[in-house]
C-alpha cells in the first residue's frame, strides 16, 4: 500500500512540475559545427541558422505549451556582443518583434532567458561577433589599411617633393 502511495505521489508531481530539460541545438558555420546549449520550459529549439550578413543566430523554435521559457547559453569565443573591449546588449527578436530577456554573464559564456507565447515560430538573436565574424572588426581593419594607405602616400608625396 505504501508503495502505491509513493508511486501516485511522485506520478501526480510529474505531471505538476513543468517539463524542463537541457539541450543543445547545432549549427555550421564554414564547415565547422557549433553546439549552443539551451534549457526549455515548454520551449523547443528545432534548428539553429547563422546569418553572417546579420551577425546572427536564428532558431526554429516550438512552444508545446501556452507559454514557454528558454535559457540559451552563448560561449563567448563563439557568439558575443562587444563594442571594443565592452559588452553590449544583445538583441532578440521573436517572430521579428524585440522582445525584453534576462542575462547573466562571465568571463566565457553569455546566458539570455526569456518567454516565449503559443505560435512562436522563429528567434533571432543578434550580436556583434560571431564565429570570428565581425561587421564592427572588419570595419576596424578596413579603417586600419586605409590610414595605412594615406600615411604611405602621404610620405610617397614628401619624399617626391623633397627630390624635387
Amino acid at each position: 500500500m505504501k508503495l502505491n502511495i509513493a508511486y501516485v505521489t511522485v506520478l501526480i508531481a510529474a505531471i505538476m512540475i513543468p517539463s524542463a530539460f537541457a539541450d543543445t541545438v547545432s549549427t555550421d558555420i564554414d564547415s565547422v559545427s557549433y553546439d549552443i546549449e539551451y534549457t526549455g520550459n515548454n520551449v523547443v529549439l528545432k534548428s539553429a541558422t547563422a546569418d553572417l550578413d546579420f551577425i546572427s543566430l536564428i532558431f526554429e523554435t516550438e512552444v508545446t505549451g501556452s507559454e514557454g521559457d528558454v535559457s540559451i547559453t552563448l560561449q563567448r569565443d563563439f557568439f558575443d556582443a562587444k563594442i571594443g573591449y565592452s559588452d553590449d546588449d544583445f538583441f532578440i527578436l521573436s517572430d521579428g518583434d524585440e522582445i525584453e530577456f534576462e542575462e547573466t554573464k562571465d568571463d566565457t559564456s553569455r546566458t539570455l532567458s526569456f518567454s516565449l507565447s503559443t505560435g512562436t515560430e522563429e528567434i533571432e538573436i543578434i550580436g556583434t561577433i560571431l564565429a570570428n565574424n565581425s561587421f564592427l572588426i572588419e570595419k576596424a581593419d578596413a579603417q586600419a589599411e586605409a590610414d595605412a594607405q594615406a600615411e604611405a602616400d602621404a610620405q610617397a608625396e614628401a619624399d617626391a617633393q623633397a627630390e624635387a
